[in-house]
């Protein structure tokens, strides 16, 4: 197939299934609202309960010295590289349903939300690279 004919094909396969794409994308968008309000605030109130009034590399010491903060953190790293291969496998299978026809948000959700169980450690490493 040349990159012409390519090009015609793909703007019709879009075109046909835009509405899908754009509910696709603006549920994703929600979600990512939803999630970083949700570690914004969480990490917010940790820090605050814990006396510590911001997080740089200049008190890098007050995780030394206060363990909760820092097993806070990472806890709620974990969290986030979750919540990173959600938000991914959420996108990948909603194109594939989209392309195959058979999209609902609702079941894209539900397979995006299965396939933590099975994928998310083996794929830990990619996605923590994927976050920075």
């Amino acid at each position: 197939m040349t990159m012409i004919k390519y090009l015609k094909y793909s703007t019709k396969e879009f075109l046909s299934q835009w509405t899908s794409y754009l509910i696709l994308f603006f549920s994703i968008n929600v979600m990512l609202s939803i999630v970083v309000t949700f570690f914004d605030i969480v990490i917010s109130t940790v820090l605050l309960k814990q006396g510590v009034p911001f997080l740089s590399y200049t008190n890098l010491e007050v995780l030394i010295e206060k363990p909760v903060v820092l097993i806070s953190l990472i806890i709620l790293l974990l969290l986030l590289i979750y919540a990173i291969y959600f938000q991914f496998a959420y996108l990948l299978i909603g194109i594939k349903r989209i392309y195959q026809r058979q999209f609902n948000m609702w079941f894209v959700f539900k397979e995006a939300f299965l396939s933590l169980r099975y994928h998310a450690l083996k794929s830990f490493p990619f996605f923590i690279f994927y976050f920075i």
